[in-house]
């Protein structure tokens, strides 16, 4: 009977999105609430920051939107808390961006900044790919989540691929999952929560 009521306790405090895992009142960089950061996470933050500034070269000169509480949050969650794994793959995505020049993208899309990703200039050949790609990136909020839609099975593939490269093609995901983290970042400060997508 004491294990029937304790999984009916967890049903129904998960069911109003509450949590039975100890949580603790660590102000969060980034402006969003830690309560819904369980307090097992927030140590992993703090040793995932320390390990950051151990590195070489420490943070120092790194892009500070990847530094955020929320940016961290999402590898550690995504390593399954796992902080070498989290780690490994924060310093994979570091190279990888650094080969890729993402940092220009970003800077670029803050730049030319718009609630509609389809109005920013910078996106290169940014009308070509509206008039074949079935993306909205911003079709609304949900519980302050973000709300995108993409029907690649709409694209006339074909004919797409002759108007543009493999590179173009990166190239312009590169700068909509830019807009997406950015995005991400300004809905968890919104409604004080990790939003997700």
């Amino acid at each position: 009977v004491g294990m029937r009521v304790l999984l009916y306790l967890l049903l129904a405090s998960w069911s109003r999105g509450m949590s039975l895992i100890p949580t603790t009142r660590l102000v969060l960089r980034g402006g969003f609430s830690s309560s819904d950061v369980p307090s097992i996470e927030q140590d992993l933050l703090l040793q995932f920051r320390g390990n950051l500034n151990k590195r070489k070269g420490g943070i120092s000169g790194m892009n500070r939107d990847l530094l955020t509480d929320e940016r961290l949050l999402r590898f550690l969650r995504n390593n399954d808390l796992n902080l070498k794994k989290a780690y490994d793959a924060y310093e994979n995505m570091l190279a990888r961006r650094n080969s890729l020049g993402l940092d220009k993208v970003t800077w670029q899309v803050k730049k030319s900044w718009k609630e509609d990703f389809w109005k920013m200039d910078c996106v290169p050949r940014r009308d070509l790919f509206r008039s074949y790609l079935c993306v909205e990136p911003n079709v609304g909020e949900c519980d302050g989540d973000l709300v995108s839609f993409e029907s690649t099975g709409q694209v006339k593939i074909r004919e797409f691929m002759t108007k543009v490269s493999e590179p173009d093609v990166l190239t312009f995901y590169c700068y909509l999952m830019e807009w997406n983290m950015i995005k991400l970042a300004q809905l968890s400060k919104k409604s004080r929560k990790m939003s997700r997508m």
